[in-house]
């Protein structure tokens, strides 16, 4: 899902609109948004949404963004909802609905077991353009833990001519909020010890898909005090955020008699925290399994490590309860930790302590050295979160509350490491024979694990076949191992097969690639990486350059590339390695012309006379 899109699911009410004409930066717009929207925080921390929005939809592109959705759990009820879809031209209403009309599903994540989310809906179908979409709903949520947060924005190609939010709150239990590009006013209440603020826009840019890096105008809410299921505390830092977290999880990493005993038989006689970490490690992967269980407060809330050791399986806070647990046994104190998890995610913003996060890990402070363990999978070794949470800012539960700390970015060379190895015998069609040996370490090697887990062989071959060369591959045998240097992971691949038209035939020359290869450059995203490479090619011919035989050595500031062939009668022997030191990301330094230059390298074909 894209960046912007996804920003907006975490705003109650979700919905799409568009409309017609051009607005002043010339994109187009397919629809005109009014909406007002009010949120009124009660003394017994619960809360409500008011929403009221018309939209204008003038042509058929935007249609079904006049869909309206909201999503249902244990903590959301919907005091009130009605639509009017309304033909522009007469005013006549061509159909009213009311919360029994709405469409309604089940929300099940991806590995979910247990959810209580909801979705009701409208969709708008088959309906002519122009019409006009008024929607009207009040919303009531139990607890105040999660504020919505406001764009006055829509989505691409909408005109917003007018938008809105007022929040009112009791100063006792006070708000903080963060503005990007907008400007509240802050007024007294209602009432005596109330508190108001507001919020408005209009005539802003169209935006269009290709926009979606742009800095949007948005304001964040989150509360001072808050509560969620009777569990009170203060969000106004993040160790006092965390210690609502201690509270909610107190007494539920200890583990039943017949659990410390097997900690002791699994650790009986090391010595060495880490290979301690890695057995239990080990059995956790070994013994349980993952879900999903996002019902109410355990939502947010672990299960009892004594209920995931019975049940056999835990989401990631049970999972990583669990292990806490283990590891507390064998008398290694270690951190329950939330993150931000995922490929494309925003980081936290760490200066607006808040609940903005979607996982759990676990984190555990060694001497000189600390160690991160992702508790729901059953291959990463132990020690190596993988690029599902690296590189980015965490809270860390500690006996003191929370903390802010950041995992680890896996820059370092031996963390991104590929080697290739190949024989190729060359048939005179231009065809060959193929056998050869890749290695991979680091997050070039994460891929393996899961591809061995969850495929079957057939999909493993399909799976190779597409990534382990150029075109044409067909393999005919392979094998794959996986493994682990200390916290990294490593996987070889050994293989055999056909490659179809691997050399390049015309009636005066042969084109043999430089390298056959997948260039790493497509797979090793980070800073620092290291690829070795040798092709040995055999011919019933010998191979005569057409020109100088090449060989070279270069060096810049951010990459070493060397290159070595070597001539034996009827075999040809290609040596190659590149090792990168590039800019990190947030350093202003474009990478690109490097990096392109450097692909340029791996489609480069080295040309023989016949």
């Amino acid at each position: 899902m894209n960046t912007f899109l996804s920003r907006f699911l975490i705003i109650i009410v979700l919905f799409f609109v568009k409309t017609n004409g051009f607005s002043q930066n010339d994109v187009r717009a397919y629809s005109t948004l009014e909406k007002h929207q009010r949120i009124t925080i009660q003394e017994d921390y619960s809360y409500l949404v008011d929403i009221r929005q018309n939209t204008l939809i003038t042509d058929t592109k935007g249609l079904d963004h006049g869909s309206y959705s909201i999503n249902i759990d244990q903590f959301t009820k919907i005091e009130n909802f009605e639509a009017r879809i309304i033909d522009p031209k007469s005013g006549k209403t061509i159909r009213r609905i009311r919360t029994k009309d709405l469409s309604d599903r089940a929300v099940i994540g991806e590995g979910s077991f247990f959810e209580d989310s909801r979705v009701k809906y409208l969709m708008l179908e088959n309906i002519p353009v122009p019409l006009r979409v008024e929607v009207a709903v009040t919303l009531k949520k139990s607890g105040n833990f999660n504020l919505p947060k406001w764009y006055p924005n829509s989505y691409y190609h909408q005109k917003v001519s007018a938008s809105t939010l007022e929040v009112f709150y009791p100063e006792s239990m006070g708000l903080r909020y963060k503005e990007n590009l907008l400007s509240g006013i802050s007024t007294p209440g209602e009432s005596t010890g109330w508190q108001k603020l507001r919020w408005e826009a209009g005539d802003l840019p169209v935006i269009e898909k290709s926009d979606e890096d742009m800095d949007l105008p948005y304001v964040a809410l989150a509360p001072v005090k808050f509560a969620m299921e009777g569990y009170e505390a203060t969000m106004d830092s993040w160790e006092s955020f965390g210690s609502w977290f201690n509270l909610l999880n107190a007494g539920r990493d200890e583990l039943p008699d017949e659990m410390k005993n097997q900690v002791r038989i699994l650790t009986d006689g090391v010595t060495d925290d880490f290979e301690k970490i890695s057995i239990l490690y080990k059995y956790l992967q070994k013994n349980y399994r993952y879900v999903s269980i996002q019902m109410g407060i355990g939502g947010w809330r672990s299960m009892k490590a004594a209920d995931v050791a019975a049940l056999k399986y835990g989401d990631c806070k049970g999972l990583s309860m669990l292990m806490k647990s283990l590891l507390k046994e064998a008398g290694i104190p270690s951190d329950y930790t939330l993150v931000y998890a995922g490929d494309d995610e925003d980081p936290i913003d760490v200066g607006f302590p808040s609940n903005q996060f979607n996982h759990v890990i676990l984190r555990v402070p060694l001497p000189g050295d600390t160690l991160w363990l992702e508790c729901t999978s059953n291959t990463l070794p132990a020690g190596y979160l993988g690029s599902f949470t690296k590189d980015r800012p965490v809270l860390v539960i500690n006996e003191n509350g929370g903390l802010i700390a950041r995992t680890p970015s896996y820059s370092d060379s031996k963390f991104n490491k590929r080697k290739v190895s190949l024989q190729v015998d060359l048939m005179e069609n231009g065809d060959a024979k193929i056998k050869g040996v890749s290695s991979y370490q680091g997050q070039p090697a994460e891929i393996f694990g899961p591809l061995t887990y969850q495929l079957s062989e057939k999909e493993q071959k399909d799976f190779l076949n597409t990534h382990l060369g150029g075109r044409g591959l067909n393999l005919q045998s392979f094998h794959i191992s996986v493994g682990q240097e200390r916290n990294i992971p490593t996987a070889e691949v050994s293989y055999e097969g056909l490659v179809a038209r691997f050399s390049q035939n015309t009636a005066k020359r042969i084109m043999i690639p430089l390298s056959w290869n997948k260039s790493p450059i497509e797979e090793m995203n980070n800073e620092s990486w290291e690829y070795e490479e040798t092709l040995e090619i055999n011919t019933d011919q010998p191979l005569v350059f057409d020109g100088d035989q090449p060989s070279w050595s270069v060096e810049t500031p951010h990459y070493r590339h060397s290159l070595e062939t070597v001539q034996e009668a009827k075999k040809l022997v290609i040596y190659k390695k590149i090792n990168t030191y590039l800019p990190s990301y947030d350093s202003g330094v474009s990478n690109g012309e490097i990096l392109l230059g450097m692909q340029k390298e791996f489609q480069k074909q080295l040309i023989f006379k016949k």
